[in-house]
């Protein structure tokens, strides 16, 4: 993307209005082309953090389950 924004000396550069319109569509394009591969990538992320959240979860529920065992056998016996 930051390349896109740097790039946007070349539309001072074209000549005609045609060539400024075909440049701003190509550059339309590919902007949307890299927000969604953003998008994508932050989908991507939001479901690893939520398997890693969950997965973790799961382990503080077993320990916590086997330390009130053990303190119950502790009680007990």
């Amino acid at each position: 993307m930051f390349n896109q924004i740097t790039s946007m000396n070349t539309l001072l550069r074209l000549e005609t209005d045609t060539e400024r319109s075909s440049y701003l569509g190509s550059l339309s394009l590919n902007t949307t082309s890299t927000s969604i591969r953003i998008t994508q990538l932050a989908r991507a992320r939001q479901n690893e953090y939520t398997l890693r959240n969950q997965a973790r979860r799961e382990e503080y529920e077993r320990f916590l389950a086997k330390v009130a065992e053990e303190d119950l056998e502790g009680s007990i016996g």
